[in-house]
């Protein structure tokens, strides 16, 4: 593994750590600012809201100027953004921040472009499954260990967050050199696309990622090489998102789980994700097809997440919690993956930012919608999310085909 793959991987890990250190207590800090219920998912919306706006910008900036400043730039932003959490006066101060802090996160989205830009082709869903494991590795410790700093007080889990930030900073100066330079960029690539430059199995068109758009959005879709993945992922990240934002609340209704009992079901997951994304993964690479093992993975996932609608103990709920996180795990890797072989190399940077912008979207999305449903009565999120989840992994194998060939026979 390049020394540069593992560094960038730790830069994951520690973003992820920190930004998983407030989840047991940001309901409790912003109560003691004086904020409701409704303040808290105001609150938890715009980070999410920031990055919707943000990620692609960041992504097709990567492709521009090269990964390593655009990391600088992210980790410096992180590490303001924490220390200005430890020192919010009110509710407003603490939303803007939150939302400057979501538009200033674009560590995941360029991170994933530089393990892109230092992969081989072969190696690259791989290595791409490598950050969930880091992603995963952060939500387990992030929780138990946001809890503890909470006990010595109010602002210390947040100048802890700002140090790992700080730290992640600092791995970025010293250890991890610009990526774009491992890359064989073509002059072809460096033209803008035309109507007149088809796509080829060698080469998929070039697409037009200047500056997000909804003419962008528009003309991307359009591409059904990569317009049919983002339509599969919009809905299974809006599947996931459900899930996620009621799983406490869920959980805490049919099960009369404790806030402990919450955060080791989660720590379960994610131990089961890590697992799947750090080696499951491409052993199983070995043995089936990575276009249909997207769609496995995706449907498995359904299911878990139509089977969590009729939860009734603790059994049933970690069987229901391993069909979805690894079927989830596998599913989301691979979508990123088959995106980033869909564009040229140049445009990597740029489609994983839309991507990451439409996962935003649904985190934003998805706590209102859960909220609604929940009241209607506590099976509704997990029939939601599950026909949801199933009918993008049926919609998508319908239009692109179980396999790559049906794909390319479309294009």
């Amino acid at each position: 593994m390049r020394k540069s793959l593992l560094t960038v991987l730790l830069v994951i890990f520690f973003d992820l750590l920190g930004f998983s250190f407030i989840i047991p207590f940001l309901p409790t800090y912003v109560s003691a600012l004086g904020g409701s219920p409704f303040w808290f998912g105001i609150v938890l919306a715009s980070y999410s809201l920031g990055q919707f706006f943000m990620a692609p910008v960041w992504g097709r900036l990567s492709d521009r100027v090269g990964r390593r400043p655009i990391l600088l730039l992210s980790t410096a932003g992180s590490v303001l953004a924490w220390s200005s959490l430890a020192l919010v006066p009110n509710l407003i101060f603490l939303l803007v921040v939150r939302f400057i802090a979501g538009l200033m996160s674009a560590n995941f989205t360029v991170a994933q472009s530089y393990i892109v830009d230092v992969s081989p082709v072969e190696k690259r869903t791989a290595n791409l499954g490598l950050t969930g494991m880091a992603f995963g590795l952060g939500f387990i410790l992030g929780p138990p260990s946001g809890g503890f700093l909470f006990t010595l007080g109010r602002a210390v889990p947040f100048w802890g967050a700002s140090i790992l930030a700080l730290t992640a900073f600092l791995l970025v100066v010293f250890a991890v050199p610009e990526s774009l330079k491992f890359q064989k960029t073509t002059a072809a690539d460096a033209q803008p696309a035309t109507d007149a430059q088809p796509a080829t199995d060698a080469q998929p068109a070039p697409l037009r990622l200047r500056r997000f758009s909804m003419g962008l959005l528009v003309q991307t879709l359009k591409n059904p090489a990569v317009g049919g993945l983002l339509l599969v992922n919009l809905g299974f990240s809006m599947a996931f998102s459900l899930f996620q934002s009621m799983f406490s609340q869920v959980t805490t209704l049919t099960l009369h789980f404790s806030p402990l009992g919450i955060g080791l079901s989660l720590a379960f997951a994610g131990v089961l994700v890590a697992l799947v994304q750090g080696g499951g993964l491409k052993a199983l690479l070995r043995l089936v097809p990575e276009r249909p093992l997207m769609w496995l993975g995706l449907l498995v996932c359904g299911v878990g997440l139509l089977a969590w609608a009729f939860t009734f103990s603790t059994v049933y709920l970690a069987a229901v919690l391993l069909l979805i996180s690894l079927g989830g795990g596998i599913g989301t890797v691979l979508i990123r993956s088959l995106l980033t072989k869909a564009v040229p190399d140049a445009e990597v940077g740029g489609i994983l930012g839309l991507s990451s912008s439409i996962d935003s979207l649904t985190r934003v999305l998805g706590p209102l919608l859960g909220g609604l449903l929940v009241t209607a009565g506590v099976f509704w999120p997990g029939l939601a999310s599950g026909s949801l989840a199933l009918l993008a992994a049926l919609l998508g194998i319908f239009f692109l085909g179980w396999n790559t060939e049906g794909l390319r026979a479309q294009r």
